[in-house]
């Protein structure tokens, strides 16, 4: 229970203020999955290190494999809001804990029951935070705002789960510091996501539907975007050209209604979205991947000034 406490509260407080709806609960489950495979294979490291007398540092160790784990969640999931970052990356940690955690209380069957309650919820806030941490500043980094974010990421929690291991203060105290900690780091973290949010639904919006609307009116041979794809014509063949154009208005499309489906998640109207609007929907999302790959890499890179799809708008896209 010690365990699962730490849990439950992160989820609920984090999918509270998930207003856009972007966190799933079977990738929550996944992430947890993972977080104990990670703690599996830090005991086994920690055993092979001392069977062999290998030098073994556990918050490093501990810190790449969690931080693996996330990377590999944020790699197949798409992840591209720190709400999300956060989530899954807490439930990573939170998963490594549950397992961390079981162990301890079993290998240690004396400890007093206060030792085991602050230290076993000390325990599991330090693993959930150091790894939401973590991948929230790799996130950070992709924006561009952090130069080197990708190279530092795991440095903060490095520092903090050193500091957890120390033992400098009593469990009691420890848990009181941590939770102190990363509460004002997701407060800051969590600000910071909705402005990101707006800005991204704000981002070029205007620019996307004027241009759609010239598609759709006839009317892109008028724009400085018709006119360029006229200039690079001859290089490609007819029926390539022609995939290329639908998929810019495809492309278009798809983005101006990703970002009307987010505003409709907050404000609570999602449910209103019938199956067939859903079918049709994941229908354009496919005509969208065929047409991608028929246009092929030189296509693609010719059209992505003009159609660019960002980690953002792939996110709402695909769900």
């Amino acid at each position: 229970m010690v365990s699962i406490i730490p849990i439950l509260l992160y989820v609920i407080i984090l999918k509270s203020l998930d207003g856009f709806k972007l966190v799933k609960w079977k990738v929550l489950v996944l992430a947890l999955a993972l977080g104990a495979v990670s703690c599996g294979l830090s005991l086994l490291g920690a055993d092979i290190s001392s069977r062999y007398e290998l030098p073994f540092y556990a918050p490093l160790i501990e810190e790449i494999l969690k931080g693996c784990a996330a990377l590999l969640l944020f790699r197949f999931n798409r992840i591209a809001f720190m709400v999300e970052a956060m989530c899954y990356a807490g439930a990573v940690g939170a998963g490594f804990s549950l397992v961390e955690n079981a162990l301890y209380g079993y290998y240690n069957p004396d400890m007093l029951f206060a030792t085991s309650l602050f230290r076993g919820l000390g325990t599991s806030v330090m693993h959930i935070g150091c790894t939401s941490l973590f991948l929230s500043i790799w996130l950070f980094s992709l924006s561009g705002m952090m130069r080197y974010g990708r190279v530092i990421a795991l440095f903060p929690s490095l520092i903090i789960h050193g500091a957890f291991n120390a033992h400098l203060l009593s469990p009691l105290f420890q848990l009181v510091i941590v939770v102190i900690v990363f509460l004002l780091i997701f407060i800051g973290i969590s600000s910071y996501n909705d402005r990101w949010i707006e800005k991204w639904l704000d981002h070029s919006i205007d620019n996307d539907v004027k241009m759609l609307g010239d598609i759709q009116e006839g009317r892109l041979d008028e724009t400085p975007t018709g006119q360029y794809l006229m200039k690079v014509r001859e290089q490609f063949d007819p029926e390539v050209f022609f995939d290329m154009l639908c998929y810019v208005q495809l492309a278009l499309e798809l983005k101006v209604e990703a970002k009307g489906r987010i505003m409709l998640h907050e404000a609570g109207m999602d449910d209103m979205e019938t199956p067939e609007e859903r079918e049709r929907w994941n229908g354009m999302v496919k005509e969208m991947t065929a047409l991608k790959e028929r246009v092929g890499l030189a296509g693609m890179s010719i059209l992505k000034p003009l159609a660019p799809i960002s980690r953002e708008d792939m996110k709402a896209i695909t769900g």
